[in-house]
């Protein structure tokens, strides 16, 4: 695709991280890649080569040590700690671990990010559209213990939609799910592309989850290897 359909740009980004003894252990060196508007990547690579860093500096949750990072209209690297506050309002996060609040029912959860502003439409109802979306219509008042490890992940991925995101970043979404439940969440994320025109980036160790994407940057020492 051309560069006005680019809607990310990582450019010489490098990070590293001080260590206990005084070392330095660099996390990602020199990446280069580009993901276009409307895809679904995976980034493929062994526990601790550097996919959750890759996804972390694109989400604005680190910052590189060196290198440019651009999201739509946005150089992260150019931004105040403000405004790279800001930036993640307009960005889907999904984790492993669901990090659903207890006390809280799924609705709510979802909702959640939308509580310290005042959007120009009902939360609740906002909330229930989405979860309809990800195939939890009716399941709005529902505590997460009350909810399987698949429904949980469905809860999440809704709660990533809340704020309308240009990008949802997925760090090993199906992790703590078996294989069957695995396929649904690909299912649904991909599907969320095709509907909503989501962009996706997804990071796994999983060449089955991988296997779903539209393509696959493989990531090993904190180093671009080759993509799909």
């Amino acid at each position: 695709m051309s560069s006005e359909q680019r809607l990310v740009e990582v450019d010489g980004v490098s990070k590293r991280y001080a260590i206990g003894d005084g070392g330095v252990v660099t996390a990602l060196e020199d990446v280069r890649l580009g993901i276009d508007s409307g895809s679904v990547v995976a980034v493929m690579g062994p526990s601790g080569s550097g996919k959750s860093t890759l996804l972390h500096v694109i989400g604005a949750m680190d910052v590189p040590d060196e290198g440019t990072i651009r999201v739509a209209d946005v150089e992260l690297t150019k931004q105040s700690s403000k405004e790279r506050t800001r930036y993640r309002r307009r960005i889907g996060f999904v984790f492993q671990r669901f990090h659903l609040l207890a006390a809280l029912s799924a609705a709510d959860n979802v909702a959640a990010p939308l509580l310290p502003f005042k959007p120009p439409f009902d939360p609740r109802e906002r909330a229930e559209e989405l979860l309809a979306a990800v195939g939890l219509g009716g399941r709005g008042d529902s505590l997460p213990s009350r909810l399987s490890g698949g429904e949980q992940q469905r809860v999440a991925i809704a709660r990533a939609l809340v704020n309308d995101p240009i990008l949802v970043l997925a760090d090993e979404p199906t992790g703590n799910l078996d294989s069957r439940t695995s396929e649904e969440i690909m299912d649904l994320l991909l599907r969320l592309r095709d509907e909503r025109g989501a962009t996706v980036l997804v990071a796994t160790h999983d060449p089955v989850v991988a296997g779903r994407c539209d393509s696959i940057v493989r990531i090993h020492d904190g180093r671009i290897e080759n993509g799909d």
